[in-house]
């Protein structure tokens, strides 16, 4: 609605690979983890034909608390989410005016459902794009690699390679790396919220969610074991 792939826009896209991936003889695996970037799948496609897409998601509940440790103040953390929430596309704000909850939790649930919800409609309409889920990686290191190799197209002789970077916090100089605020929180929202989220998701998104931890179980075009 905000012509957000207006040629302007996907010239600015491509500048921006160009930048990023200077070196036409070589392979990059470019991530973005900002929230939002789920509304782009078509710009990006429209802009770069060629390029191969993944989806990563995770339990909502364990993002939440994530975000929550991240931004530390209650206070800090609602005026970010109010924000967010203002800037997102119009048919999201029309949803959120209807289901609209004061918690911060809620609000940031809300935006991920968004996110996850822009994956289903590209996958609706016919587009391939990958998706897996955080746990599956995490907990199935080796067997994630391998599949991850393959979609690319890289040689398994990398596998060892590829497995030594779970040992490195690749955030490690950002103002939330793992040195700089620990672990965190495992605390879950509580179960009004998980309750508003699940049934919001279901209702308003076609999103299944598993009670406990708000894990999506009905991700389209899913290429690993997920958990």
């Amino acid at each position: 609605e905000y012509g957000i792939d207006a040629p302007e826009n996907l010239d600015f896209v491509r500048t921006l690979f160009q930048l990023l991936c200077k070196k036409n003889d070589k392979r990059y695996f470019v991530k973005s983890p900002v929230l939002m970037t789920g509304m782009l799948f078509h710009v990006i496609q429209k802009a770069i034909p060629n390029v191969k897409e993944l989806f990563q998601h995770r339990s909502i509940a364990a993002t939440v608390t994530s975000f929550k440790h991240i931004l530390g103040p209650i206070r800090f953390y609602g005026t970010v989410a109010f924000y967010w929430l203002k800037n997102m596309p119009y048919r999201y704000q029309k949803i959120w005016k209807q289901v609209e909850q004061k918690g911060s939790n809620e609000r940031f649930a809300f935006m991920i459902l968004c996110q996850f919800h822009a994956h289903y409609l590209e996958c609706q309409e016919g587009r391939d794009i990958k998706s897996f889920s955080f746990e599956a990686m995490v907990q199935n290191k080796e067997s994630f690699t391998r599949g991850l190799l393959a979609f690319l197209g890289l040689d398994e002789k990398l596998l060892p390679v590829a497995l030594s970077a779970f040992k490195k916090d690749s955030q490690r100089n950002a103002s939330f790396g793992k040195k700089k605020i620990g672990e965190c929180s495992k605390i879950l929202p509580k179960d009004k919220t998980l309750s508003w989220v699940q049934s919001v998701a279901m209702e308003r998104f076609g999103i299944a969610l598993r009670r406990e931890d708000l894990f999506a179980t009905n991700v389209p075009n899913s290429i690993f074991m997920d958990v």
